[in-house]
């Protein structure tokens, strides 16, 4: 136990006297320090616009198929999402001539003689990083809300653009007029 006294009285007199130098017995310190910082990226909201005015689709013969551009179909999608996906339903009103409100059956044209087609996905527009399936809903196809366009894979925002074509064949029981009928997009 002496020794062991004797070296630390030993190296606190040769401290005393300046012989060593004081930052051999400081405690290391680190050459950098580090600040741990943090923030939250705020994603946004996710919407679909449609046209509003009304799209007018060629004339049609009775038991022949008008068709037509329903304008440009648009998601944009800055919920900033890693793997998310959306999709696109698309639903359709009867198509209506006469003076209603109980149209009779060679007034009006059912949702299976309706047809959506989103075209490709090289004819539509797309920003960011996502994978995008189109549907072709056939005539004969349409019933319910059948998805036309769906998004997957999303790694942060993104927006697709598509211009449908809507095609309506007029049955060869329906009465000459002018028809009208309701497209309806639906994100979900």
């Amino acid at each position: 136990m002496r020794k062991v006294l004797g070296l630390s009285i030993s190296a606190a007199a040769i401290l005393a006297t300046g012989l060593l130098p004081v930052a051999a017995f400081a405690a290391t310190t680190s050459p950098a320090a580090d600040t741990p910082v943090t923030f939250t990226v705020s994603g946004g909201e996710i919407g679909i616009t449609a046209p509003t005015t009304t799209a007018v689709l060629s004339d049609a013969a009775i038991g022949a198929t008008a068709s037509g551009s329903l304008g440009a179909v648009e998601v944009t999608d800055n919920q900033g999402l890693d793997g998310g996906s959306w999709t696109v339903d698309a639903s359709t009103s009867i198509f209506t001539t006469g003076a209603g409100p109980d149209f009779t059956t060679p007034e009006t044209i059912p949702i299976t003689d309706v047809g959506y087609d989103p075209g490709t996905v090289d004819d539509m527009t797309i920003t960011g990083t996502v994978t995008v399936t189109p549907t072709v809903i056939a005539i004969g196809d349409f019933t319910g809300s059948p998805t036309v366009v769906a998004a997957t894979g999303i790694e942060g925002d993104n927006s697709v653009t598509w211009n449908p074509v809507i095609t309506v064949k007029v049955p060869t029981t329906n009465v000459a007029g002018g028809y009208a009928g309701t497209i309806t997009n639906s994100l979900t």
